[in-house]
């Protein structure tokens, strides 16, 4: 339904003052954001990433069953931080020489496209030894951004209620 779509993308004005908008589903029921990670055979889950779905009215449901309302503000920090953490695009985080590590799902809807990125061994940072440089920046850039998101702090004043 495009009233339930914002605008694809609000082009930024000279100078960079507003960023760039993201457009999204509002829709209650739509998940924009939902990231998981599940432990392969010998555990190897990614702890430090935060386990949430987040819906398109600004719902954030975390691992725990807590929940939290974010404001349209905190819904673009969210997606501009996947965005930059490579979540919107065919980044390639890479195969580390590594077994039996779990896999960090995320997906992301936003931008009019769904997006699934399955990372294996992303808890694994030593894992990454080996991996061509852009390989490894990439995961270092998307365990930040993950670990972030469970951080309070990261909403920064955009939540309406917890």
């Amino acid at each position: 339904m495009l009233t339930a779509v914002l605008p694809a993308v609000i082009d930024m004005p000279a100078g960079g003052a507003t960023p760039t908008r993201i457009a999204h589903p509002t829709e209650a029921g739509v998940v924009i954001f939902h990231t998981e990670s599940s432990p392969n055979m010998w555990g190897g889950v990614y702890r430090d990433a935060t386990d949430v779905t987040v819906f398109g009215d600004g719902r954030a449901v975390y691992g725990d069953g807590s929940e939290v309302r974010v404001s349209e503000r905190g819904l673009q920090r969210l997606l501009r931080g996947a965005r930059a953490a490579g979540l919107l695009n065919d980044t390639d985080f890479g195969q580390v020489g590594a077994t039996d590590q779990g896999t960090t799902a995320v997906d992301v809807n936003a931008g009019g496209d769904k997006h699934s990125t399955d990372i294996y061994a992303l808890e694994l940072p030593e894992g990454d030894r080996g991996l061509p440089q852009a390989q490894k920046a990439a995961r270092r850039h998307v365990r930040r951004f993950l670990r972030s998101v469970g951080d309070p702090s990261y909403w920064n004043g955009t939540l309406i209620t917890r």
